[in-house]
């Protein structure tokens, strides 16, 4: 399904695409940009729909997008957020949409979205952006392992050093890994020694994206120069189809690991494979965040372990077989695809399903303590099943 909005009174263009429906609706951020497209939108939507298979929760792929400048003025950003919640009160209604934050889309704006469709905003998780760098890290660390690199000796480049981008450098950093090579939409920054990650992103705290143009120690290059960089993996944290067949064709990374959604175009991917170099699946790496609101109290023990197992699995899996981590994880998701249409107009709230799996251990009549215990063990016990017979 495809909303296309044309609001010429606020100027507003806008989609939401949901690409299936699980027995609680269909679920995705909402994308602001100048450039977004119908067709980015659509692969967003699609990306959803695998990664809410792939963790095996009872929600469909959707995606929001909005045509709006990265520096809006607030009135302005008001004037299109309260535009579109009003165009989709009826979708929020029926819960067949439920819109989250992302790319320049916050958890305020989720709330204004709610508030212009006349509706109670849903309790909100502004770690989002934290759990997915925290997901991503525990799939390079697990990368770095299995390409036989002590922290040290592993050289990084991350493409968009926004939210989940910093929080990422700052984890590898501390970790003892080098970020050698950084960009944003206005430039790179490289230095083959080892950034100095606090420095940057004390920059970038101060003075925004604009802090890629200042003079440190590093050297500064246009942002496509960060593709050229010698390391050992790359971690697109930026927008679809970044990654294109001549820039996958050049590339030097031994492993792609994105915690950007759908990071290569088709031929890119196609030509990453052909070169043998491990492109790990979008949906499973940034996974973080979709499990973060499933239960908030996911922790580093959970991501260090459990999570980066499962991707040790997955990688020793895709050497075993000789297939591509991305079609493994692929074929998982289509394994386990649950969201069938029919399954939505089930009159079935998440508490319902939560309580039905209480009863089922003779757990309810509960507590809410009792209730996130629950969903936290499940999804340890979904993650810790995860390619155990690939």
């Amino acid at each position: 399904m495809t909303i296309t909005i044309d609001d010429r009174d606020h100027n507003l263009h806008a989609w939401v695409v949901v690409h299936s429906l699980g027995s609680l609706g269909g679920c995705g951020g909402v994308r602001c940009a100048p450039d977004v497209t119908l067709d980015e939108v659509k692969s967003l939507a699609r990306a959803m729909t695998y990664k809410y298979a792939f963790f095996r929760q009872p929600m469909g792929g959707a995606k929001g997008g909005m045509v709006m400048d990265l520096d809006a003025p607030p009135e302005r950003r008001r004037e299109l957020v309260t535009a579109l919640g009003r165009h989709l009160e009826h979708v929020l209604r029926t819960s067949a949409y439920h819109p989250w934050s992302d790319m320049n889309f916050s958890s305020d704006d989720v709330s204004a979205l709610y508030a212009a469709a006349r509706l109670p905003a849903p309790a909100l998780n502004d770690d989002s952006s934290q759990r997915t760098a925290r997901s991503t890290f525990a799939a390079v660390v697990a990368t770095a392992a299995n390409l036989g690199l002590r922290p040290t000796e592993c050289r990084i480049a991350i493409e968009g050093l926004g939210s989940v981008g910093g929080y990422l450098a700052r984890a590898i950093a501390e970790w003892g890994g080098r970020v050698v090579a950084v960009s944003n939409i206005h430039g790179a920054a490289l230095n083959a020694s080892g950034l100095p990650i606090g420095e940057l992103l004390a920059m970038r705290q101060r003075l925004g994206d604009g802090f890629i143009r200042e003079r440190g120690d590093w050297t500064n290059a246009p942002r496509a120069a960060l593709f050229d960089a010698k390391v050992d993996i790359l971690a697109p944290c930026a927008r679809v189809g970044s990654m294109d067949q001549d820039l996958c064709e050049r590339l030097s990374a031994k492993a792609v690991v994105p915690a950007a959604n759908v990071p290569c175009t088709p031929a890119g991917e196609a030509a990453l494979a052909k070169r043998a170099i491990p492109l790990l699946p979008d949906f499973v790496v940034n996974g973080g965040g979709v499990l973060g609101m499933v239960s908030h109290e996911l922790d580093d023990p959970f991501f260090m372990t459990d999570f980066r197992q499962m991707i040790d699995r997955l990688l020793s899996a895709s050497l075993a077989q000789g297939v591509a981590p991305i079609d493994l994880a692929r074929r998982q998701s289509e394994q386990h695809h649950s969201a069938e249409p029919g399954d939505f107009f089930t009159p079935r709230s998440r508490g319902e399903l939560i309580r039905a799996a209480l009863r089922r251990r003779r757990l309810w009549p509960g507590n809410a303590q009792q209730a996130k215990a629950l969903q936290r063990e499940r999804l340890r016990e979904t993650v810790n099943q995860l390619f155990r017979d690939a």
